[in-house]
């Protein structure tokens, strides 16, 4: 039954622990470079565009969708967590509390700044460069008849995509809510792309340290080839380019001799990786209906919320 126990847990991350080389993503890692290697002025119409996409988040503050309460909800960014995690959230467990220092809060602020950037980039990088194999893809392109009239035309990220789908598995029902940070059609395939940061040092995203991308993040690719598309029981493999930057750099004199701050993968999402990511947040649900805790992954305490309450209670 899939992510039951961590024999299963194991075997799902020696499946996606493969080779994440493909041709779309070197296309991607040599696209963003070649694009910084341009001179580009700002541009009224792009600018103007992000004005616009601006203004509407800025709405979305002031009439931000409630969480549902009647359907346990999972969103990309948890795919990857431990099961008892989820459990402790999804039934209203009060969370211990991170202690964060001001450093820590910059240092995501950043991490956030440049997912900004790179998609501006995006814009310019698909007027500007020439025989550039990426276009941003639209928000009706990703969600069709289903998009908010105001975003339809506008680019395929953040919340002009934000969604909720509902999925019955395994006897369990349960939605999947969030959004994504972009798509890009690459050629005639739509193609998600999602960006991560590296702060520490730019060594973080050189080959020697970072052999694959990370296992949460795979999964994070998966959840959203189960919310962006209508049968995840297709025999079809979906497309995710996980682009990561590292926020530090090399000494800035080192020109062509400076270690790379970028990377990319390709992440092939199949049938039996969308199974089994169900068959993790229907054991959760499972459990929850029980009212006795899954299994804990260990490795995955350090930013976990639940310290103090994770131990007690028997194993689903």
């Amino acid at each position: 039954m899939g992510l039951v126990n961590r024999k299963a847990a194991q075997a799902v991350k020696k499946e996606v622990s493969t080779n994440y080389t493909g041709r779309i993503a070197t296309a991607f890692y040599c696209m963003m470079n070649n694009f910084h290697s341009l001179d580009v002025f700002d541009d009224y119409e792009i600018e103007k565009l992000l004005l616009k996409q601006q203004e509407l988040d800025t709405e979305d503050i002031k009439n931000r969708e409630p969480r549902r309460t009647d359907i346990v909800t999972f969103n990309p960014s948890s795919a990857g967590k431990c099961p008892r995690e989820l459990y402790f959230k999804s039934d209203g467990t009060k969370e211990d509390g991170l202690s964060l220092y001001p450093y820590n809060k910059r240092w995501a602020s950043n991490g956030t700044a440049v997912h900004s950037r790179i998609q501006r980039d995006l814009l310019y990088a698909q007027k500007y460069l020439k025989d550039n194999p990426f276009k941003v893809a639209y928000a009706y392109d990703v969600l069709g008849k289903y998009c908010k009239y105001d975003r339809c035309m506008l680019p395929a990220w953040e919340n002009n995509i934000f969604t909720t789908r509902e999925f019955n598995h395994n006897g369990q029902h349960f939605a999947i809510r969030g959004m994504a940070d972009g798509f890009l059609w690459f050629e005639d395939k739509l193609v998600n792309l999602e960006i991560k940061t590296k702060s520490t040092t730019v060594a973080a995203v050189g080959t020697y340290k970072m052999k694959e991308p990370m296992e949460h993040h795979v999964m994070q690719c998966v959840c959203y080839s189960l919310l962006f598309h209508d049968n995840p029981y297709e025999d079809r493999v979906d497309t995710s380019v996980l682009f990561y930057e590292s926020l530090a750099k090399d000494n800035w004199s080192k020109g062509a001799e400076a270690r790379p701050d970028i990377r990319a993968f390709q992440v092939n999402v199949t049938k039996e990786m969308r199974v089994e990511l169900l068959d993790k947040f229907a054991l959760v649900v499972d459990c929850i209906n029980k009212g006795v805790p899954p299994f804990a992954d260990t490795s995955k305490c350090l930013f976990c919320p639940y310290k103090e309450t994770c131990g007690e209670g028997e194993q689903c």
